[in-house]
């Protein structure tokens, strides 16, 4: 089926992509950073625009996730269940007005409040916090995958360390992971903190904390706006008293088990 509006971009289209994005660069992170790393040739991940003299909507997919951003708000449905039905899409992401236009079946929806952060506003001491990379992360992600009960994508965590868009601080106890956080989608300018947890034996001790501030003093010191969303309200003063700053509202369908 051809969608007249809609076409598949190319690096000829990034100059158009990323003045439309750049408007509200920190809400789009995952989408800026997805293209700046991975570009448009990498099979797992592919960008669509909604086209009619300007851009209307983009459409990011990467592994089994999507992106949208339309700042108008404009949705072609016939066309993002094509994908979905294709590519077996797990989770689609943007604004949470956007989102909540979207009615499926077997897919939720979450909100979060969006925020971030330029400039640290407390000194942790966040000595016994290291850093993993592409040969032990797994450590990260198992235990990680218990606490949230759910599956994260191996490979797209490994995709990202290889292209050095992803960063991984823990904190251990008898060599066993009980607490971290990670960075997604770094741009050259951005980055966002995902997976954020403590195991639920080893709570109150200030390690997600201690991983949370390495993390964005690493990210701040490259130069980056670190960003993060997130639900919970004890979670949100631990970011306020680090210096991060709502900044909006974005929202997740993710697809039922």
């Amino acid at each position: 089926m051809k969608y007249v509006m809609i076409r598949k971009c190319t690096e000829a289209d990034l100059d158009i992509l990323n003045e439309y994005l750049y408007r509200e660069k920190e809400l789009n992170l995952f989408v800026i950073s997805d293209i700046e790393v991975f570009g448009f040739e990498d099979s797992n991940i592919e960008v669509f625009i909604d086209y009619d003299n300007t851009i209307r909507t983009v459409y990011l997919r990467f592994f089994d996730n999507m992106c949208l951003v339309s700042y108008d708000n404009i949705i072609d449905f016939k066309f993002l269940k094509s994908i979905i039905d294709e590519h077996s899409i797990a989770n689609i992401n943007g604004e949470k007005e956007l989102i909540n236009k979207i009615k499926m079946d077997n897919f939720r929806v979450e909100d979060y409040y969006f925020s971030s952060l330029t400039e640290l506003e407390v000194e942790v001491d966040d000595s016994g916090v290291s850093e993993l990379d592409i040969h032990n992360f797994e450590q990260y992600i198992d235990a990680a995958n218990k606490v949230f009960n759910n599956q994260s994508d191996y490979e797209a965590a490994k995709a990202e360390l290889e292209k050095n868009a992803k960063h991984i601080f823990v904190c251990k106890e008898n060599g066993k992971v009980v607490s971290g956080a990670s960075s997604s989608a770094e741009s050259k300018e951005l980055a966002m903190i995902i997976g954020v947890f403590t195991d639920e034996n080893h709570r109150r001790k200030g390690y997600a904390q201690k991983c949370v501030h390495a993390l964005c003093k690493k990210l701040l010191n490259e130069g980056k706006t670190v960003c993060l969303f997130y639900d919970n309200p004890n979670a949100a003063r631990m970011y306020e008293k680090l210096g991060f700053k709502q900044k909006g509202y974005l929202s997740t369908l993710k697809k039922d088990n």
